[in-house]
C-alpha cells in the first residue's frame, strides 16, 4: 500500500474492537505522520494479559510512527525506515525493533517485560531518545 495523503495525518484504525494479532507490512507513506490505533487509546487500566497477541510493522517506510498506548504480548518493529518512532505510554510483554534504526525514538512511559531492541543511544549516531518514566534499557555508545 502507498498512502500520499494531503491532510495532515493519517491512521490506521481497527475500530471498536481489539484484534488478537495485528500486521501492517510493504506500507510506503508520505510526509504525514502515522497513528496506529488498535488498542483503545488511552487507558485507566491496564488488561493481563492483554487482548492483542502479536503487533508487527514490517518493510515500512513512514517518517513519523506513533504506537501511543499500545497494549500487546508482543510488538516487533521489523526493517523499516522510520525518522521518528514514538511508543509512549504502551504495556508491552516483549519490544522488539530490529532492522531499523529512527533518528529519533520516544518510549516515554512504556513498561516492557522483555526486550530486543537494535538501536543503540549515543551522539555518535545523532539520535534523540527519549525514555523519560519507561523501563527500557538502551546500550549506550
Amino acid at each position: 500500500c502507498r498512502f500520499f495523503s494531503p491532510r495532515d495525518d493519517s491512521s490506521f484504525q481497527c475500530g471498536g474492537c481489539v484484534p488478537t494479532q495485528t500486521l501492517i507490512q510493504n506500507v510506503t507513506c508520505g510526509d504525514a505522520q502515522v497513528d496506529l490505533v488498535c488498542t483503545g487509546g488511552p487507558r485507566e487500566k491496564w488488561a493481563d494479559p492483554p487482548p492483542n497477541k502479536t503487533f508487527t510493522v514490517r518493510n515500512c517506510k513512514i517518517p513519523t510512527l506513533n504506537i501511543n498506548w499500545a497494549q500487546t504480548e508482543h510488538l516487533r518493529i521489523e526493517n523499516c525506515e522510520i525518522e521518528n518512532l514514538n511508543i509512549r505510554d504502551g504495556r508491552i510483554g516483549f519490544l522488539e525493533i530490529v532492522g531499523t534504526r529512527p533518528f529519533r525514538l520516544d518510549l516515554s512511559r512504556t513498561q516492557v517485560k522483555r526486550q530486543n531492541i537494535a538501536v543503540t543511544q549515543g551522539t555518535a549516531l545523532g539520535n534523540i531518545t527519549i525514555l523519560e518514566g519507561s523501563n527500557v534499557k538502551l546500550e549506550k555508545q
